[in-house]
Parts: structure tokens; C-alpha cells; sequence
């Protein structure tokens, strides 16, 4: 429905407002809503391990949020535009390690000593 949503205001954006709202925002928000009772459901993701992973992710998604489009700025400042796959693996990598780097530390730093 959202695909469709998105030919739509393709084709003629003025004429497919209500739709894309109703198709598209209103059919996202119903359908996240309809999933938290499922996934209260979900007692663990099958190990310890896995839901450590996910808590530390959702501890610092935040800050993930913040930092990330900062980083990838800066990487890109730095490094330029990847024109070959062992430039772009070094992007990425440099991307990925320090907004993970940064979220942590923010995290640590910043959120924490707030919360208390």
C-alpha cells in the first residue's frame, strides 16, 4: 500500500494528498501500533548474547541518531566520494566505527550522568 502510495504522488502529487496521508502515514502509524502487542510477546531473541546486542543498541540508538549524519560528513570531508570498493569498504568502515565510537561515549558521557 505504501509503494503504491509513492506511484501515486509520482504521478500527480496535488490530486493524491488524502491518499498518500491515509495510504502512507495513517497505515504506517496503524500498523507499527498493531506490532508492539506482538513483540511484547517476545520473551528473549534466543540468547543471551543477542538480546545484550540489542539492549546496547537501543541504549545508544539515540545517540546513533545525533552523530551520524555529522560523521558521515566528516568521513566524506576527509576521504571524498568512494570511487573503488577498497576506498568504499575503508568509508564505511571509518563511518561505521566512529558513529558507533561516538554514540557510546555521548551515551556514557552525556545521557548517563544526565538521567541520575
Amino acid at each position: 500500500m505504501v509503494g503504491a502510495t509513492w506511484i501515486m504522488l509520482l504521478l500527480d502529487a496535488l490530486r493524491w494528498v488524502a491518499a498518500s496521508i491515509i495510504g502512507g502515514h495513517v497505515a504506517t502509524t496503524i500498523g507499527a501500533a498493531l506490532l508492539i502487542p506482538a513483540m511484547e510477546r517476545w520473551s528473549t531473541l534466543g540468547g543471551k548474547w543477542r538480546d545484550g546486542v540489542v539492549r546496547g543498541m537501543a541504549l545508544i540508538s539515540y545517540s546513533v541518531y545525533l552523530y551520524h549524519s555529522m560523521w558521515g560528513q566528516r568521513v566524506h570531508g576527509w576521504f571524498g566520494s568512494a570511487t573503488d570498493w577498497p576506498s568504499w569498504l575503508r568509508n564505511v568502515t571509518v563511518y561505521l566505527l566512529g558513529t558507533m565510537v561516538l554514540a557510546v561515549l555521548s551515551y556514557r558521557l552525556v545521557e548517563v550522568p544526565v538521567l541520575r
